[in-house]
């Protein structure tokens, strides 16, 4: 699996990469989700200190092939599989 990792200031959800990737994951905008738009799967890692938007203050694990967004407590938010 390919995962394109970035800041996100540049490329995001609302500006994808045009290269072949089966996950993007940034973070820049400090709001934690992971979901899927056709075959790509788009996380953003959220802020541990900063969270916006009302989300909670998240994280993103990378384990194998599953991409976990979690919050302080270690608790899962999300998870989804490559």
């Amino acid at each position: 699996k390919t995962i394109f990792l970035t800041h996100g200031h540049v490329y995001n959800k609302d500006n994808m990469p045009k290269t072949n990737y089966d996950a993007i994951i940034y973070g820049h905008f400090h709001t934690g989700f992971i979901e899927k738009i056709g075959d790509i799967i788009i996380a953003n890692t959220g802020s541990l200190s900063l969270p916006k938007n009302d989300t909670p203050n998240s994280y993103i694990v990378l384990e194998g092939d599953t991409i976990t967004l979690k919050d302080l407590e270690r608790k899962e938010i999300k998870k989804i599989n490559l």
